[in-house]
């Protein structure tokens, strides 16, 4: 593996902002007295984000994407210490031989955490097998003595991935994050005491849709194409899911009949509907 060389400034950069700090600690109304830090960087430190970029580079550049000797491809994702190493190939056994050796080659990503004090928990490990071929064989891989078997879901970055990228359970995750959401928010509407409509609009936009449809371009396909104003293709189904939590969030904002159209509901409650928020996202 090459080692990148970190420019010389980036060094006396990271030098000075890591020397003569110290830290506090406050909680119950106690202040400690100051703290000397002779070790890393203090906790919830927004210098921390560029330097683990700085420390994991080597770990991203084991893949190599354009492979001479095979037809396979090689990929790394990472996010800060969340990583992923990516196979394509013909089948699951090529992919698997990829995996292992990206990990246990010479440069490889155990050579990377041996170096870098930066133990793997193999047992950790999460394998997913990409395939819209039902009838294909799922083998397990086994990685320095500890067999992984693969998953049907895995969770990578908040986004829920199966095997098939049907996002089925990504699709019943955000919505029941969503209602989950929408119930607390329902508390705070009660007609005596409740807040008022504006209030609980600005919760609703900037709490329950976010976690909503988080990451929502990658599992939704836009209902909307050919300059239609119409729904004609797409995740209709999710559309129809979605605009029933809104309902629920809108008559709780309103207060009105629940026999009331859906589109009055959401106009009277200054709503964009779902079908035309996701349109947004995915634009």
């Amino acid at each position: 593996m090459k080692m990148r060389r970190i420019p010389k400034g980036i060094v006396d950069f990271t030098e000075r902002v890591l020397t003569d700090r110290k830290t506090q600690l406050h909680f119950d109304g106690f202040t400690s007295d100051w703290i000397n830090i002779n070790n890393s960087i203090g906790q919830g430190d927004p210098l921390s984000m560029i330097l683990y970029i700085i420390y994991s580079a080597d770990l991203v550049d084991i893949a190599e994407p354009h492979h001479r000797r095979t037809v396979l491809r090689e990929l790394t994702l990472a996010f800060v210490d969340d990583t992923a190493f990516v196979a394509i190939g013909p089948d699951f056994v090529d992919t698997h031989a990829t995996l292992k050796n990206m990990l246990e080659c010479p440069g490889g990503g155990f050579d990377w955490s041996s170096n870098h004090n930066s133990c793997f928990e193999t047992n950790k490990f999460a394998l997913i097998d990409f395939s819209m071929n039902k009838n294909r064989l799922w083998p397990p891989m086994l990685i320095q003595g500890v067999t992984i078997l693969p998953s049907a879901i895995h969770r990578f970055l908040g986004v829920i991935l199966d095997q098939e990228l049907h996002w089925k359970a990504q699709v019943d995750h955000a919505i029941a994050k969503g209602m989950a959401y929408i119930m607390q928010l329902r508390r705070l509407t009660t007609m005596s005491k409740g807040i008022p409509l504006c209030l609980m609009r600005q919760l609703y936009q900037a709490m329950a849709v976010p976690k909503m449809l988080y990451a929502a371009d990658l599992w939704f396909t836009p209902a909307f194409r050919d300059g239609s104003d119409i729904p004609q293709h797409g995740s209709l189904g999710v559309v129809r899911r979605l605009t029933s939590v809104q309902r629920i969030a809108a008559i709780s904002m309103t207060g009105v009949m629940r026999s009331s159209a859906t589109d009055t509901l959401e106009a009277h409650a200054n709503l964009l509907p779902i079908s035309l928020h996701l349109q947004n996202i995915c634009h």
